[in-house]
């Protein structure tokens, strides 16, 4: 009878440990699989998409049957949709059909001159300023120009320097990146009007011990 029972708890413990791993392997796949589908999400130029409920400037055209109809089908909250960012999820939707693409065009066609104005460090009217001066038609397209590492200009260049001696002058001390996203990621988040605002944003709202 013991050796029933010690084969059968030696069945289980094996069963049990193969089971983990192959709960590990499937989440493994998973985050795999999401990662290179988003990857690919990308590489789409979504600002420059034919949308059926969306102008060319991303203004919304859609009748209210169609939007409900929205909500209902990916399960959107009514009372939640306050905003024209909110409204343009369930747009986003209604035309891709799936989360990731959604979420990655709304970030690209909601990113504004103000949030450009932290990656340069100048007021949001003189982000929009040099970008109409560049010819930028949206801010997103901004980000990709300054973001890509084959782009390697004169004003490119002159913009890195400059604030290379800002943030010196700032944080005293001298500062190396091996590619322009890492500056620019550095320069956002190093970003004293970004902070400004984040603390306003977090006062308003009564939000304590928040991250800048």
């Amino acid at each position: 009878m013991k050796k029933i029972k010690l084969t059968l708890m030696l069945f289980f413990t094996i069963a049990s440990i193969f089971s983990q791993k192959e709960i590990k392997l499937d989440k493994k796949n998973y985050l795999k699989n999401s990662k290179n589908k988003i990857d690919s999400l990308k590489k789409i130029d979504f600002l420059n998409k034919d949308y059926k409920y969306l102008n060319k400037d991303f203004i919304i055209i859609v009748d209210s049957a169609t939007f409900n109809k929205g909500l209902r089908e990916h399960k959107f909250y009514k009372e939640k949709i306050t905003t024209y960012r909110d409204s343009l999820g369930v747009i986003l939707m209604l035309e891709l059909k799936d989360w990731h693409a959604s979420r990655i065009a709304e970030n690209r066609i909601t990113f504004d001159w103000e949030k450009i104005s932290y990656y340069i460090w100048e007021s949001e009217e003189k982000s929009k300023e040099i970008g109409k001066t560049l010819f930028f038609s949206h801010p997103y397209r901004f980000f990709e120009y300054i973001t890509n590492e084959s782009i390697n200009d004169y004003f490119k260049k002159e913009l890195i320097q400059s604030l290379t001696k800002r943030i010196k002058k700032k944080l005293k001390k001298e500062i190396e990146f091996k590619t322009y996203k890492q500056f620019f990621t550095f320069t956002f988040e190093e970003s004293q009007q970004r902070r400004l605002d984040m603390d306003a944003y977090f006062e308003k709202r009564k939000i304590k011990n928040h991250k800048h």
